[in-house]
């Protein structure tokens, strides 16, 4: 017995509700407060410096547990 397709409603439902999903996004969107370009300009430089501060930092530190652990595993008696 074929009682006909059951997931016709539950897919027209999951489609209204993406699409009220969407709606809200994009009200959600307008209310938004997107920065000014130069502030945009000088975070991301601030954000750029700051990590390869840390690179170099994090290098730096592993270059001389590196060093330490190869100095005390290969030291001749």
């Amino acid at each position: 017995m074929h009682q006909g397709n059951s997931e016709g409603p539950k897919v027209t439902h999951w489609f209204a509700e993406i699409r009220h999903y969407l709606a809200e996004v994009r009200r959600e969107m307008k209310d938004v407060s997107w920065p000014a370009w130069a502030e945009a300009r000088s975070t991301t430089i601030t954000v750029v410096v700051f990590v390869l501060a840390l690179a170099a930092y994090v290098y730096v530190v592993d270059q001389l547990c590196f060093r330490l652990i190869d100095q005390i595993l290969l030291r001749q008696p």
